[in-house]
């Protein structure tokens, strides 16, 4: 695991500035944080709403760009957090044996905007959605909350067990929705060829204990919500492994709920008004 904290030695010190939290509807503020790239925090809406605070987590090649597209469902009460995984932007060019996929330092920037927003706002539930491979990396955001598999890494970032406790309360208060989360890089295998690039990724998911379907076991007692949807078919990762995944899920998290919406609206990248409408469904039913 050692070159995991490749990124996370080269933090900079870090200065939160409470204004940038209150600008328009579309906050482009350059927030200084400790990461070496471009994490391009960005919050949408209402800081001060006592709605819950969603985080979106972009997929594969994603960027934060991506919220403006949750914004634009009006499906969130709340305001909207987006921000850049450290391998946001994938262009042609991109090295993918420099990739963080698969490693602590994919996660690394997530968990640390958790500890950011529950230390600012302690009072506030979050919710926490993953696309994709977004998704795959808030399972194992939740692995390292709830485990002390990567506590090492996570005092790097400030993050004691006291902290860790803080934010699952937020969590728990809040929910999780895992929007066609990636399950395995196996499982994509069953719809596209093994490149090289594919490989190299898999073998580091696994390296590393970061393959989501083989973390939820870890996920006993997290006592969270989560929505979980599928896709059928799932032309981008596959559906060989949906029930398997439902299966761990479940028996991991019997203190909590499993919501499964599974939706046939043109696949992976399609707009999922499966999921949606069951969501804003459920919301009506919460107001009243």
């Amino acid at each position: 695991m050692g070159f995991f904290v490749k990124s996370v030695g080269v933090l900079l010190f870090f200065i939160w500035h409470e204004s940038a939290l209150h600008g328009d509807a579309i906050a482009t503020d350059r927030i200084p944080h400790r990461f070496s790239y471009d994490l391009d925090l960005r919050i949408l809406g209402d800081y001060e709403s006592p709605e819950p605070i969603t985080i979106v987590c972009h997929g594969y090649g994603g960027s934060s760009l991506f919220v403006r597209e949750l914004q634009k469902l009006n499906v969130f009460p709340g305001p909207l957090v987006g921000f850049n995984f450290p391998d946001h932007d994938i262009q042609p060019s991109y090295d993918y044996t420099q990739s963080s996929f698969g490693t602590f330092n994919e996660i690394a920037p997530l968990v640390y905007i958790l500890r950011i927003l529950v230390g600012d706002r302690p009072e506030k539930s979050i919710i926490l959605y993953g696309f994709s491979a977004g998704g795959g990396a808030v399972i194992n955001t939740l692995v390292a909350l709830v485990t002390g598999r990567y506590d090492d890494y996570l005092l790097q970032l400030g993050i004691d067990l006291h902290e860790k406790e803080l934010i699952m309360e937020a969590l728990k208060a809040g929910h999780i929705i895992l929007d066609c989360p990636l399950k395995s890089l196996d499982e994509i295998f069953t719809v596209r060829p093994p490149t090289d690039e594919l490989l190299f990724l898999a073998s580091q998911y696994r390296s590393n204990g970061m393959m989501p379907i083989e973390n939820l076991q870890y996920l006993v007692g997290a006592d969270l919500t989560i929505w979980l949807h599928f896709q059928k078919p799932d032309e981008v990762l596959g559906n060989r492994d949906d029930e398997l995944f439902v299966r761990l899920l479940t028996d991991a998290n019997k203190e909590g709920t499993v919501r499964l919406i599974t939706g046939y609206d043109g696949g992976h990248s399609a707009l999922h008004c499966s999921l949606w409408n069951a969501y804003r469904s459920w919301l009506v039913v919460q107001e009243k």
